[in-house]
C-alpha cells in the first residue's frame, strides 16, 4: 500500500508462488528472485510510488531471459532512484516540529 498523495508506503505483498513459478520458468535460483522481488517492493515503499521505470530493479516485467542473463544494470536502481530513496529515508528520520 503506497500513500501517493503522502509519498509513504506501509505495506508490500509479495507472493511466494508467484516467484517460485517464474524461477522454475526461468530456470533460475528460488532465493536470488525472492531477494530481488523483495528489493523491488522496498522500492516503492521508499519511493513512495506504485509507479514503474522503464529499467532496472523497479521496471514492472522481468523477463526470463533478463533473469538468466544476470547483467547487474537490470537489478539496480537508477542514479536518481537511489536518490530520492535516500532524502525520503532523511525526511522520514527528522522528528515533527509539533505545529
Amino acid at each position: 500500500m503506497v500513500d501517493v498523495e503522502g509519498q509513504a508506503g506501509t505495506l508490500a505483498t509479495i507472493y511466494e508462488d508467484r516467484v517460485e513459478s517464474l524461477a522454475a520458468e526461468a530456470h533460475v535460483d528460488n532465493g536470488r528472485l525472492l531477494g530481488r522481488a523483495i528489493a523491488h517492493e522496498i522500492g516503492h515503499l521508499l519511493l513512495g510510488t506504485a509507479s514503474h521505470a522503464r529499467a532496472g530493479l523497479m521496471r514492472a516485467c522481468w523477463l526470463g531471459r533478463e533473469l538468466q542473463r544476470d547483467w547487474p544494470p537490470d537489478w539496480a536502481l537508477s542514479v536518481p532512484e537511489g536518490s530520492r530513496m535516500r532524502w525520503r529515508l532523511l525526511v522520514r528520520g527528522r522528528p515533527s516540529t509539533g505545529r
